[in-house]
């Protein structure tokens, strides 16, 4: 739908899909020089968000629902959008590039805490998703779990600090993000979206 109203080649309010993407390409490149001007490959960058934004849109939606089709609201960098999935996956890969840990030297124990134990419980949920969709042919049960992982990943990150200076800690909180971003870029891929370093 667009404005509530069914879009048709009948009706003559249809748009080619090739508009689509350039204006969703345009849209995404005037978002990154808004947060990032001296982002290098903005053109190349812009592609891959634009493009990814458009099919996340349209496959975050069971597929016998109608939704209403915005392209504003698709390419934005918040809320239920790719280019908010993949934000997240290069907010935990530019925190992952400031140091490197070492996975053998990790306490379990943290992940009992409540904030982690909650990040663990959705890691796991990700193969139940995973069945879901190809059992049903059903796609935005992997787009939906992705919205979901992120949003918890920056729950847990607005409360811990992952970069402190005690090794044990810092590496047990970088091999968890490294977990939820492999997640993140595993669903992406899947999806047919495209993974960027920086935006």
């Amino acid at each position: 739908l667009r404005d509530g109203k069914k879009v048709s080649t009948r009706l003559g309010n249809a748009i080619k899909l090739n508009d689509v993407l350039t204006e969703a390409i345009r849209l995404a490149k005037s978002r990154i020089e808004e947060k990032n001007p001296n982002l290098e490959n903005k053109d190349e960058i812009a592609k891959k968000v634009g493009v990814s934004a458009i099919i996340f849109n349209d496959l975050k939606n069971y597929r016998e629902n109608d939704y209403e089709f915005n392209l504003e609201d698709a390419t934005r960098f918040e809320g239920q959008t790719g280019p908010y999935i993949q934000y997240t996956s290069v907010r935990i890969g530019s925190i992952l590039n400031q140091i490197k840990f070492d996975s053998s030297k990790i306490d379990y124990s943290y992940y009992n805490n409540d904030s982690f134990f909650e990040i663990v419980k959705k890691l796991d949920e990700f193969k139940v998703e995973l069945n879901k969709a190809k059992d049903e042919y059903a796609p935005h049960y992997v787009a939906k779990y992705l919205l979901s992982l992120c949003s918890s990943f920056n729950s847990f990150y607005a409360k811990e600090k992952c970069l402190v200076d005690d090794e044990i800690e810092r590496n047990t909180k970088l091999y968890l993000i490294s977990l939820i971003k492999n997640t993140i870029d595993k669903g992406m891929k899947l999806l047919g979206m495209s993974l960027v370093e920086k935006m």
